[in-house]
């Protein structure tokens, strides 16, 4: 379940809105160790939000530093 917040102004009149919607975000990633401290991969996320019909995917690079070890 998602908050949705919006505000602006419109011909000098304040408008605010807020609603609940049910949504979705959901994604996958994967990293790929170079050495003890450093690993590169990607991830792939999908959000789906109801009440505005609005889907989104997107595609991301990560790049992991360790910077405690235990």
């Amino acid at each position: 379940m998602y908050l949705l917040f919006n505000s602006g102004e419109l011909f000098g009149d304040a408008i605010k809105s807020n609603q609940t919607c049910i949504g979705a975000h959901v994604g996958v990633s994967y990293t790929y160790p170079i050495n003890q401290s450093i690993s590169l991969g990607g991830e792939l996320l999908y959000s789906y939000y109801s009440k505005l019909q609005d889907q989104t995917v997107a595609l991301q690079f990560l790049f992991v530093y360790n910077l405690l070890e235990w």
